[in-house]
């Protein structure tokens, strides 16, 4: 069996779906700022990332859809790979479109 990896490296650039904002990554607490909550002792970098789930490529959950149906750490990964699958050549023509129709 052939897995694909379709992860998106998360950016405050990505594409996003239109009117979403874009990701907000930043520093949460620095290492400077750190060290007073462990008395000079240690300190840490920590960052934050913001985004809402709807970005790049996701599994929708039935809950998405369907109040009261299962959310995303309800599903069996073993029901959810391996399946047959679909290819869909999304890819724009001469004129900027994409020519997919109900029979693809």
């Amino acid at each position: 069996m052939c897995f694909i990896d379709l992860s998106h490296e998360i950016t405050s650039a990505m594409t996003v779906y239109p009117g979403f904002p874009e990701p907000r990554i930043g520093v949460y607490l620095s290492h400077e700022d750190s060290r007073s909550h462990y008395d000079g002792k240690a300190e840490f970098l920590i960052n934050e990332i913001e985004f809402v789930c709807s970005i790049g490529t996701y599994l929708d959950a039935p809950s998405h859809r369907h109040k009261g149906m299962s959310s995303i750490n309800q599903l069996a990964l073993h029901k959810l790979a391996g399946l047959p699958g679909v290819v869909v050549d999304g890819r724009r023509n001469q004129n900027g479109s994409v020519d997919i129709d109900a029979d693809d």
